[in-house]
């Protein structure tokens, strides 16, 4: 039993870890507009057309 809340935790922190991790750099403002993060596949799907970074830029998780 411990073994296995051990392995979710570990798991969990791994998924969370790479989602915090990964970056698409976009180079327009529409790209923006769907900045898909995750990996191996983009789990994590960000509208952050709200932001006003120097283009391009490399956009990474973004909490309000």
């Amino acid at each position: 039993m411990l073994a296995a809340v051990t392995g979710l935790v570990v798991s969990v922190g791994l998924v969370l870890a790479a989602a915090v991790a990964d970056g698409q750099v976009v180079a327009t403002r529409a790209a923006q507009r769907s900045v898909d993060l995750g990996w191996p596949l983009g789990w994590v799907h960000q509208d952050q057309s709200a932001l006003d970074p120097p283009l391009p830029a490399r956009l990474s998780l973004a909490s309000p």
